[in-house]
């Protein structure tokens, strides 16, 4: 997680302050450095399932019914998961959810905002952002 917010700051000169846990795993221990860290933890309500490799089509599938769930059991709010590193899920997925949610009267928000959160508290800004260069890469320690 230092890693991470450190790359956030490096490359954007912010720190957010909401944290998904990878896999929505968290437990006492994670809880608590995250909250000393100054994070929010949330997770989803619903699972879309585009990310489990396999079948394409299945998964596109899965995820119009994710969606048309939501939508048949008239929950007052969600938080749904979804993967936009998939290209079926920027492609298919949320063009799907986006029109089929809209008319259902939904209002699509960001999690901040479906938290009542104030603006700004989504991201603390800590410097400017630096200029990248070389030793902006995955591999290395940053």
């Amino acid at each position: 997680m230092r890693r991470l917010e450190k790359a956030f700051v490096r490359i954007l000169g912010i720190r957010p302050r909401f944290m998904r846990p990878p896999y929505g795993a968290v437990n006492q221990f994670v809880g608590e450095v995250l909250s000393e860290m100054g994070y929010r933890i949330f997770n989803w309500d619903v699972l879309v399932r585009d990310a489990i490799p396999g079948d394409v089509v299945v998964s596109v599938q899965d995820g119009k019914k994710a969606y048309d769930e939501v939508l048949e059991n008239r929950w007052s709010s969600a938080i749904i998961l979804h993967h936009e590193t998939k290209v079926h899920t920027a492609q298919d997925l949320i063009p799907y959810a986006v029109r089929k949610l809209g008319e259902g009267g939904y209002i699509l928000g960001t999690i901040g905002e479906c938290t009542g959160t104030p603006r700004d508290m989504w991201y603390e800004q800590v410097r400017e952002p630096e200029e990248r260069n070389e030793s902006w890469t995955c591999e290395q320690d940053i």
